[in-house]
C-alpha cells in the first residue's frame, strides 16, 4: 500500500481532471487509509488525474520505500508515476549516495528477495533505515512495548501493537496485527511472528492506526491503549441487564448494570462476564493458576 503521504504529494503535484473523480478518489482513499484526505484539489481539465489513473497508479506504480534494481544497483524508491520514479537512495559497494535522480520507469526492475535482504543489510550494519515519512535514511528505530509498529515479514506487511521484541531468536510477539497483504486479523494477545534479524520498524501512523483498529473492529475486537489490551466491541452488557464478578474472596456474584463506576471499575480489571457458565470457566482458571503460584513460592526461612 502506498504511504499517505506518497498519495497526497501524488495528487498535489498532478491535480485532479474533475469533481467527480475526486469524489472517487476520495472514496477509495477512505477505503484504503479509514480517513479522509485532508487536501483542497486543484482541478486540472486537461491535465489532472482521472480517478481511472489515480486507482491504476495506486496499485501499480512504486510505492515510497519500494527497493529496486537500476544499472545493477539497488535503490529505494521515494515517489513515481506511472511513466517516472524517483530514487533517493542508491547503494554501491562504494558507498550510498542520497542524491535525488528521476528515471524512466522502464529504466528500473523491482528487487529480487536476495538484493531486498542484501540492501536491509548493510543499511542494519549502518544503524540505517529508510523512512517513508522524512523521505530519506535516519537512524534505525528500535521500538518499545506498546509502540504501534510497521514491518516486512515474509507473511506480509504488519500493522501491530508489539508485546515483545527478540532480535536473537528472529521473532516479534504482538499484542494483535493485521497483514495488509492478505487482510487476516490477530488478536490474542500473544501473536508470534518471525522476522529477519535485519528487519526494519517504521512508527505507524495516525490513518494506518485508525485502519488497524477498523479491522479489528471487524472482528467484534478493538485495542484499548489506555490498559494495553484487546478486548470486545461493546463488551458491557446493555443497561439493566445482569452480570456476574468475582468478589474479593473469588466467590462470583451476580449484579445489575447500571453503567456506574462500580462497573466500569470491574470492566478495566477484566472482572466482568455475561455468563455464569463464563464467570465459572474464568475462576476455574485463576484457582488453578493461584495453587500453582503457591506450589513454586517459598518464603521466609
Amino acid at each position: 500500500m502506498k504511504p499517505l503521504k506518497q498519495t497526497e504529494d501524488f495528487l498535489t503535484s498532478n491535480g485532479i481532471k474533475s469533481e467527480a473523480d475526486w469524489v472517487l478518489i476520495q472514496s477509495f482513499c477512505e477505503q484504503q487509509y479509514n480517513q479522509t484526505l485532508k487536501l483542497t484539489p486543484e482541478f486540472k481539465e486537461n491535465v489532472g488525474i482521472s480517478g481511472v489513473e489515480f486507482v491504476e497508479w495506486f496499485n501499480k506504480a512504486y510505492s515510497s520505500g519500494d527497493i529496486v534494481i537500476y544499472e545493477n544497483q539497488p535503490c529505494i524508491v521515494s515517489s513515481s508515476t506511472l511513466s517516472h520514479v524517483v530514487i533517493s537512495v542508491r547503494i554501491s559497494e562504494s558507498g550510498i549516495a542520497s542524491n535525488k535522480i528521476t528515471l524512466k520507469t522502464e529504466e528500473v526492475r523491482p528487487a529480487e528477495d536476495s538484493s531486498i535482504r542484501e540492501i536491509k543489510q548493510k543499511l542494519f550494519q549502518l544503524g540505517l533505515q529508510y523512512s517513508t515519512e522524512a523521505d530519506c535514511l535516519i537512524e534505525k528505530y528500535i521500538p518499545s512495548i506498546g509502540s504501534r509498529i510497521v514491518f516486512q515479514s515474509s507473511q506480509g506487511k504488519i500493522y501491530g501493537i508489539l508485546r515483545e521484541l527478540n532480535i536473537c531468536n528472529n521473532i516479534v510477539v504482538l499484542f494483535c496485527y493485521w497483514n495488509s497483504n492478505t487482510g487476516e486479523v490477530y488478536h490474542s494477545m500473544d501473536e508470534k511472528v518471525e522476522i529477519e534479524s535485519s528487519v526494519e520498524f517504521e512508527i505507524m501512523t495516525a490513518g494506518m492506526y485508525r485502519r488497524l483498529k477498523s479491522e479489528l473492529n471487524k472482528h467484534g475486537f478493538d485495542w484499548n491503549d489506555k490498559v494495553g489490551r484487546v478486548e470486545p466491541v461493546n463488551g458491557k452488557v446493555p443497561k439493566g441487564q445482569s452480570y456476574y464478578f468475582f468478589s474479593d474472596k473469588m466467590k462470583i456474584c451476580k449484579v445489575i448494570e447500571k453503567e456506574g463506576r462500580v462497573s466500569h471499575e470491574h470492566w478495566l480489571a477484566g472482572n466482568y462476564f455475561w455468563s455464569m457458565d463464563e464467570a465459572l470457566e474464568a475462576q476455574g482458571e485463576v484457582v488453578e493458576y493461584l495453587r500453582k503460584r503457591l506450589a513454586k513460592t517459598k518464603r521466609g526461612d
